[in-house]
């Protein structure tokens, strides 16, 4: 504590947990409030800040209780965390694809805004995640699935926390047509001759490549089929897709 600011608070050394076992973590939160007090002594508007104005030297005991009700009792939830109940509630039974899409998702917005309290990102650190995302030359599709993500974990957070609070996420506007093209279809000749090639060689893999061209069914879809999904001999012959 700074000695010229001693007088102002009721101690002269201020600590308080920062909730992670992590030392790349925690070395990051330390940072994070690090900067937000040396704002604070800058401008002196202590008696208004929800995290240390609980440290404050106040004639009014009450006052000094409500602030730190407020610090310990309201919900102080960094991004990582907020990701980490996101995956758990929500992620019980889906596939590695999700998990692994939301920590990238989140990587991302770490690595261009830092690990933030959830109610700290602002519509400007949304339009700057946007623009790096941009940066990367990343497809339109898939700044709009990681832009989703990250809104999707705040507002399953304000929600759990009951927070009021707008998400800083909702509606960025990009052009969702960068880096896209539209695919030709193959015409049908050349899938006739590729057909009549598979039919000559009639091995396993050609059998593959016919069933695909003929039904459009993805790889795996036609790889996992068994002998038994297939109704060959049902009134309208068709496959059964599990």
């Amino acid at each position: 504590m700074p000695k010229h600011l001693r007088d102002d608070y009721i101690t002269d050394k201020i600590s308080f947990s920062l909730k992670t076992r992590s030392k790349t973590v925690a070395t990051k939160r330390a940072q994070y409030f690090a900067k937000q007090l040396d704002d604070q002594w800058f401008i002196m508007g202590t008696n208004k800040d929800p995290i240390f104005s609980r440290y404050l030297a106040t004639t009014n005991p009450s006052q000094r209780q409500d602030a730190l009700t407020l610090v310990t009792g309201g919900p102080q939830v960094f991004l990582t965390e907020a990701s980490m109940a996101y995956r758990k509630l929500k992620g019980a039974k889906k596939s590695k694809t999700f998990h692994a899409s939301v920590e990238r998702a989140v990587n991302y917005l770490v690595k261009s805004q830092g690990d933030k309290i959830v109610t700290d990102y602002t519509r400007v650190d949304a339009n700057a995640f946007r623009d790096n995302l941009v940066g990367r030359e990343l497809a339109g599709s898939s700044v709009a699935r990681i832009l989703g993500t990250i809104r999707a974990i705040l507002n399953f957070t304000f929600s759990e926390h009951a927070i009021s609070a707008d998400n800083p996420f909702e509606k960025v506007q990009f052009d969702r047509e960068i880096g896209t093209h539209v695919r030709a279809t193959i015409p049908n000749p050349q899938i006739r001759k590729i057909q009549s090639l598979c039919y000559e060689q009639d091995d396993e893999a050609r059998w593959l490549i016919g069933l695909i061209s003929d039904t459009g069914l993805r790889l795996a879809e036609a790889t996992n089929l068994l002998r038994s999904d297939l109704k060959i001999e049902h009134e309208i012959p068709h496959l059964v897709i599990r």
